[in-house]
């Protein structure tokens, strides 16, 4: 990000009065509305850009905060699934001659999984949380006019009450040659890498939420790539453009300038091998 030069905001030097003298030379009317709104227009648009990429910059850590939180959690989960899985081939000790002292170990193993997976779905649901948030801001670049004109007092808002402004000041730059569209295609660009990050999360997500021991008692019946994880996501993942809202329908993780010829499908298996179990926990960051 380039900084803003200081001597945009310093008084009028010798050469700025040869511009205004070159702009009457041009029959430019520096009294007049347009002239007067567009050299309000820069300076607010300098602001407004600098304050939204501030906040797409704290975005960014608070999901890199989030996302090695739930990685936490990912391994608790899966370290307390391999525990109760090896519970009936464990060594107890003098523990064995205490009665249902295995199954009681099982059970306290899964009560810990219950936890592991809402912590880790309290993590996911604050990346979503965080992406819908960016989107937001990457649409929040342009200033438009408040109010008429002919106004004495210039005020800029992010939103339009005028079809016919774009919000760009015209198309031109805001510091030094970029305009507001420059700005917005690379803001577009880092939300969609996190986008595309959030999808495949959630690929991860459903497996870790439905793997369970084959032999657990507390199991609740296994979650799909179709089900809702949380009340509202759904809402969330349409702003994220993850879910569509014409067919009902999660959109599958995908990558870019690549394209399949055969359908692809997100396989909920309940009974994950060991080695693959670990992989999936690491893989969460």
């Amino acid at each position: 990000m380039h900084t803003i030069n200081s001597t945009s905001f310093s008084s009028p030097s010798p050469s700025s009065s040869f511009e205004v003298t070159e702009l009457k030379s041009q029959n430019f009317d520096i009294k007049s509305p347009s002239f007067i709104i567009e050299r309000s227009w820069r300076p607010d648009a300098q602001r407004n850009l600098i304050n939204q990429w501030s906040k797409l910059a704290s975005c960014k850590q608070q999901w890199f905060s989030a996302s090695s939180i739930g990685m936490s959690h990912a391994k608790d989960l899966v370290k307390a699934l391999l525990s109760q899985r090896n519970v009936p081939f464990m060594d107890m000790g003098g523990l064995s001659d205490l009665l249902d002292i295995r199954m009681l170990s099982c059970i306290k193993l899964a009560q810990q999984q219950e936890v592991h997976r809402s912590k880790l779905l309290s993590s996911y649901k604050d990346l979503v949380v965080i992406v819908t948030q960016m989107i937001n801001i990457s649409s929040s670049m342009r200033r438009f006019l408040k109010g008429s004109a002919s106004s004495s007092l210039v005020q800029f808002s992010c939103s339009s009450d005028d079809k016919n402004d774009g919000g760009d000041g015209g198309g031109i730059p805001v510091f030094k040659f970029w305009s507001i569209p420059y700005f917005e295609i690379y803001a577009q660009e880092l939300v969609e890498m996190f986008t595309q990050a959030l999808s495949v999360k959630r690929c991860l997500m459903v497996e870790l939420l439905s793997v369970h021991c084959e032999k657990d008692s507390l199991q609740s019946d296994g979650r799909r790539w179709s089900d809702e994880l949380y009340d509202g996501e759904f809402d969330h993942l349409s702003i994220c453009n993850l879910y569509s809202t014409e067919t009902c329908e999660l959109v599958l993780p995908t990558i870019p300038c690549w394209e399949s010829h055969s359908s692809m499908t997100v396989p909920s298996n309940p009974r994950l091998e060991d080695d693959v179990l670990k992989v999936r926990g690491c893989r969460y960051n």
